[in-house]
């Protein structure tokens, strides 16, 4: 196996069954791992990349797709995903995925985000999804029942809560971060909706969150938080410090469609930020 790298014109070569690697304008190398070849119908297949990791894991993955006809590469047209998890063959429920996966000439992939709310465990729970690719021209070309597996790290979480006002359920996704140290430290969330059956989802984009940071084992609470706002690619992007090494709590306060949705019932969603 082989990794080979070449810079042009932020263009990069690879070879199938390796990791393409680029040099970004930090000068830190960015790896994308090839983790799925996906075939589709009239000579079209799809490579699915993720980077830091070696599989799709539970709960936030940024997602790099390439499509190719034949050998070409492709730069048009989109992707949409479908998964399904199947816990029987009459239940089935799906989780939060882009609405569709976009060209960036950038960075050379279709971009986007799938968020799993199970990891698998093989061959009884894995998840299954419909690819489909719109070529320029708006024909589609799909596969369905593509087998998806996804690992479990710590470091991944999210948040279920269900508000009995408005009978929904809420997803709510740590985006970052994954590896945080003692100070300040970006903190990024995305949001989702779905009624009981969980069968589609809906990104929500105009609420308003308030956080309080704590730590686990004193309850001390800290300052100079910054609560989530609302930024690009539906994400909400805030602070949190974290002074010192230990497990800190990060409760979040949602208020959205003229109320507060995170209190019926409490407590509030959640998350552990582990500093080393």
């Amino acid at each position: 196996m082989k990794t080979i790298i070449i810079i042009l014109s932020g263009i990069v070569m690879f070879l199938y069954g390796c990791s393409d690697t680029v040099i970004n304008n930090t000068g830190s190398p960015v790896v994308y791992n090839e983790i799925q070849t996906i075939p589709l119908p009239d000579n079209y297949t799809i490579k699915l990349y993720v980077t830091g990791y070696d599989s799709l894991t539970y709960a936030y993955n940024k997602v790099y797709l390439k499509v190719f006809l034949g050998s070409t590469a492709q730069n048009t047209g989109y992707i949409k995903v479908y998964p399904q998890m199947r816990m029987t063959p009459h239940i089935t429920h799906s989780t939060p995925v882009s609405d569709s996966f976009m060209y960036n000439a950038s960075s050379g992939y279709f971009e986007g985000f799938m968020i799993f709310n199970m990891p698998t465990t093989p061959p009884d729970l894995v998840w299954k999804a419909r690819f489909t690719y719109f070529d320029a021209s708006g024909t589609s070309h799909e596969e369905d029942s593509i087998q998806l597996y996804t690992s479990l790290h710590p470091e991944k979480q999210l948040k279920y809560f269900y508000d009995l006002a408005d009978t929904m359920y809420y997803t709510l996704t740590m985006v970052s971060p994954f590896a945080p140290s003692a100070g300040l430290n970006d903190l990024a969330v995305m949001l989702h909706s779905s009624d009981v059956y969980q069968q589609s989802f809906t990104q929500i984009t105009n609420a308003q969150m308030y956080i309080n940071v704590y730590k686990a084992d004193s309850l001390y609470q800290t300052q100079g938080n910054i609560h989530p706002e609302i930024g690009t690619g539906g994400i909400y992007y805030g602070r949190v410090n974290t002074p010192h090494k230990g497990t800190w709590i990060v409760s979040n306060t949602i208020y959205y469609n003229g109320r507060y949705i995170t209190n019926n019932p409490p407590p509030m969603p959640e998350f552990n930020i582990v500093v080393e």
